[in-house]
């Protein structure tokens, strides 16, 4: 698994300096892992593994480093301060969900405010305060065309494509539909009102990219456009979940 499963809301979680907030030990992640032993950083995921991109159709090395901090956001950048990351951290938003109420039913998302912004490593979550996505467009780069081969952005992508993936393992394969939309949503109007929790947690994960990475609005746009074109190209009408299944078998 990539962002070490899914966290339960309603456990109780510990303040931390800074906002950081850590999960107590009754707290259990979708699974029944704990942050203790999410398997963020274990040896199953590599940085350096080979992954077929399926948004350049082409082998390519992961990054043996997907996150610079001096690239963060002040605040994000603050918030970790204390915590101490690995010289070579692996961060990523985790997907909230609720207890089933029955056994054997599946779980649900449970987020409460799309604002607050859950970040993990292979240990502690943190709670991040992002009030608006328009606020964390940084600088006037323009983007270069994103054809059928885009090099650029490619971290990008990876992240974006994990992220689809974590939340398909958590509460089911997402439609290629249901992700056009929310992409074409996110680009349109980034802070437009919520399409759903789904689509909630996909505006989390694109604060998340804007906070740890340098990008213009003009980059975001050319960038969710891509994520467009990649859900349309695998649509075969409104059931379909294509996509979801090209990445669990390229992505690994």
């Amino acid at each position: 698994m990539f962002m070490g499963g899914a966290f339960h809301r309603e456990q109780s979680m510990q303040r931390r300096p800074h906002g950081q907030r850590g999960f107590s030990e009754r707290s259990a992640w979708l699974g029944g892992e704990k942050v203790r032993t999410s398997s963020l950083t274990r040896a199953s995921f590599s940085l350096a593994a080979p992954s077929v991109g399926i948004h350049d159709t082409r082998v390519s090395e992961i990054p043996d480093k997907l996150f610079y901090e001096p690239d963060f956001v002040p605040s994000l950048r603050e918030m970790l301060a204390e915590a101490s990351l690995a010289p070579n951290p692996m961060l990523g938003v985790p997907v909230p969900v609720s207890e089933p109420e029955a056994e054997g039913e599946r779980y649900e998302l449970g987020m409460e405010d799309r604002h607050e912004v859950p970040v993990c490593n292979d240990k502690n979550v943190w709670l991040w305060r992002v009030d608006s996505l328009k606020e964390l467009f940084r600088g006037d780069r323009q983007p270069p065309v994103l054809g059928d081969y885009p090099e650029a952005y490619h971290e990008v992508f990876y992240l974006l494509d994990r992220h689809v993936l974590e939340i398909s393992r958590a509460i089911g394969a997402r439609r290629d539909a249901e992700l056009r939309e929310i992409f074409s949503a996110l680009r349109r109007r980034p802070d437009g009102r919520s399409l759903g929790m789904v689509h909630d947690y996909f505006w989390q994960v694109v604060a998340f990219i804007l906070g740890t990475r340098i990008l213009s609005q003009a980059e975001f746009e050319a960038i969710m456009a891509r994520m467009e074109r990649s859900c349309r190209t695998f649509e075969r009408g409104p059931t379909s979940f294509n996509l979801v299944t090209a990445l669990q078998s390229t992505l690994r």
